[in-house]
């Protein structure tokens, strides 16, 4: 990922931002007693019925320090299913007051974890049709265009977890996504897409799509997220054998240290336990057209499905640089 040091809250800001003017459809209802009973005041809740945002009318424009460069955040909107890419005004239920997406703080061996998570299981009305489009002009005058819409997508049973280890923000993440579509633009109709047809031609459609990706293996083999001196975002992992050895020395799995297999005994253990992530696509078309919602694309290049299963993370070093 390329991030000019000028624009390094362009990642926050690109959500953060896109909420300064907004249309929001909800319904707020008054709690009973009855409803109130079960409350023990820990954690936090969050339920969206009939919830319904729409931005399409609003531009967030985000610009580096001399101005030249930026990022416009257009036509951002989350609906319920059969919203046609965000043009019909459909509620969505994000949530629930029985199953809510809830923030809360665990405890994670030694340490207090601040937790986010997404319901286990929720209804298939659930999910919702999402899109954003971003315009980045660079220097010298260029545009390029990224414009995203998925319907049927939802987040189950997805975690983050952030906590302290005494030195810098840590933690480990579980993020289950799935769409039933994934259409992906790179073409906008008002710069250098002329027709229908062209915009088609710069279109990536993904029908069905299941991802389970974790990042970080809880207190063993947590996620650093740090800033380098020279401001740079910075996130990394521990070497798998620097958890094994963390697991080693904390008898982790609480097994006969005695033993003379102990650490053969903690490290097949550690592989048991260590969190894998897969993608699944049922079909990646390049190119064409949806003859229908949800439909497999006619036209283009049919690249077919593909999956990805067993992926772990053996070692992890990401940082940004700035754009020459």
């Amino acid at each position: 990922m390329l991030i000019n040091r000028n624009r390094q809250s362009i990642l926050i800001g690109l959500l953060i931002g896109s909420l300064w003017s907004f249309y929001v459809n909800a319904d707020v209802e008054p709690l009973a007693d009855d409803d109130l009973a079960s409350v023990d005041a820990r954690g936090i809740g969050i339920a969206l019925e009939d919830f319904i945002y729409d931005a399409s009318s609003a531009t967030v424009t985000i610009t580096d320090i001399g101005g030249t460069d930026k990022i416009e955040v257009k036509e951002l909107y989350i609906k319920g299913a059969g919203s046609h890419q965000g043009a019909n005004d459909v509620s969505a239920n994000i949530g629930s007051l029985d199953n809510p997406i809830s923030l809360d703080i665990e405890q994670l061996g030694p340490y207090q974890a601040l937790a986010l998570r997404f319901p286990e299981s929720a209804l298939p009305s659930s999910s919702a049709d999402i899109g954003v489009k971003y315009q980045f002009t660079v220097t010298g005058g260029r545009v390029d265009t990224l414009d995203v819409d998925a319907t049927g997508f939802d987040m189950d049973d997805s975690v983050l977890r952030l906590w302290g280890d005494g030195n810098e923000t840590v933690g480990d993440a579980r993020i289950k996504v799935s769409a039933d579509t994934l259409d992906i633009n790179t073409c906008d109709n008002t710069i250098n897409c002329p027709d229908q047809a062209t915009r088609d031609d710069h279109t990536v459609y993904i029908t069905g799509i299941r991802a389970d990706l974790n990042l970080g293996y809880s207190d063993v083999q947590p996620v650093n997220f740090s800033v380098t001196p020279d401001g740079q975002f910075q996130i990394s992992a521990p070497a798998v054998g620097e958890g094994i050895n963390k697991a080693v020395n904390d008898n982790r799995y609480n097994l006969d240290t005695s033993s003379a297999d102990y650490r053969q005994q903690t490290i097949d253990r550690y592989y048991q336990e260590l969190p894998k992530s897969s993608i699944t696509i049922d079909n990646l078309t390049a190119g064409g057209s949806r003859p229908s919602a949800g439909a497999v694309p006619m036209g283009g290049v049919n690249l077919g499905s593909s999956s990805l299963e067993g992926i772990r993370i053996q070692y992890l070093q990401m940082t940004s640089h700035d754009l020459p």
